[in-house]
């Protein structure tokens, strides 16, 4: 097996503690965690949470659009922001980013487009990271998913293992909460 494309090893990023006018400091917030993540060559991995879980953070992160407070991550075996800081250019020919690409369409528009990428991907050897809180595109496309929540991934698995039998309480939580989703109905 190959090793894995990129890699984020207990990343995390840490927004505020710098003073206000009145002398006090801001508060910090932990956006992302100690998160790790492996994204094999040629796969996609879905990332899901809701809003305010990290995802966002974690995928500028990833792209080096913003450097992470603590950890590392790995493209192709060289550290994302030390590539940001000496040439931009080349790692965003490796590395680009599309934060929602189906959210405003409609369900089949999504459909095309999705397969598109999932054509894309079989005929160039892409790899995505694909970062979502709609959880039907998430199962649609990804070989893996990773849930976050507060800032951490809290389970990562294959589609069918994060879809079916779900082990964490917030990944079943999320699953039923989902607008037509089997658990939902159940409920």
């Amino acid at each position: 097996m190959s090793a894995p494309l990129l890699v984020a090893r207990d990343v995390a990023r840490v927004f505020g503690g710098g003073r206000l006018l009145v002398g006090r400091r801001r508060p910090l917030a932990r956006a992302v965690d100690g998160v790790s993540l492996d994204v094999p060559r040629g796969r996609t991995v879905g990332v899901v949470g809701e809003s305010g879980s990290g995802k966002s953070t974690l995928a500028r992160m990833m792209v080096g659009l913003l450097a992470p407070t603590a950890g590392e991550i790995e493209l192709e075996g060289r550290s994302v922001p030390e590539l940001a800081r000496r040439d931009r250019r080349a790692l965003h020919r490796k590395a680009q980013m599309v934060d929602e690409p189906v959210s405003a369409l409609d369900v089949s528009i999504q459909a095309q487009v999705l397969k598109l990428l999932a054509d894309l991907q079989a005929r160039l050897k892409l790899t995505y990271v694909f970062i979502s809180h709609d959880l039907a595109v998430i199962e649609m496309i990804s070989d893996e998913v990773a849930v976050m929540y507060q800032g951490k991934v809290v389970e990562r698995g294959s589609r069918e293992q994060i879809f079916e039998a779900p082990r964490h309480d917030y990944t079943r939580l999320l699953l039923a909460s989902a607008p037509g989703s089997r658990r939902a109905a159940q409920r």
